[in-house]
């Protein structure tokens, strides 16, 4: 039931945001919102009554890569929760990701599409200062400055 779920979400968030290829985004194929990239995957093995949403912030800056994932390391601090995104490093790409999940129950399409826009938003900033400039750090805590 829950893969009918999914697949029925992909193809209202498709049909939302204007994707013809809902097959192929259901198949794990990338999905661009506002220039960013997501992978929305359902793993049955995993949790059957889950929604596993994963952005491509970029690559770590070069030259500036310890500070920029130390302002990572603080935003999942600020993030921490059961239920919150986290920042990882894609083994093999060393690409920045925001991976998130959601109960397949509790999320419509406009729902997901509405969190999609703001990982992107974040996304965006973060390609922008790496979260290094406290006046624009949408997670910022202490008043930390890596710039």
């Amino acid at each position: 039931m829950s893969k009918i779920k999914y697949l029925e979400l992909i193809d209202a968030l498709c049909r939302l945001t204007g994707c013809a290829q809902p097959g192929v985004i259901s198949d794990g194929g990338a999905l661009q919102i506002d220039d960013v990239a997501f992978s929305l995957l359902h793993d049955a093995q995993v949790d059957n009554t889950l929604l596993y949403i994963y952005a491509d912030f970029g690559v770590l800056p070069r030259g500036r890569e310890l500070p920029a994932a130390l302002a990572l390391l603080e935003a999942n601090l600020f993030l921490y929760s059961g239920a919150a995104p986290a920042f990882a490093i894609t083994p093999g790409t060393e690409r920045v990701t925001m991976a998130h999940h959601c109960a397949l129950t509790q999320i419509d399409a406009p729902d997901l599409h509405a969190l999609l826009i703001d990982m992107a938003a974040k996304a965006r900033q973060w390609r922008s200062d790496h979260f290094l400039d406290p006046a624009t750090n949408p997670f910022q805590l202490h008043g930390s400055d890596r710039r």
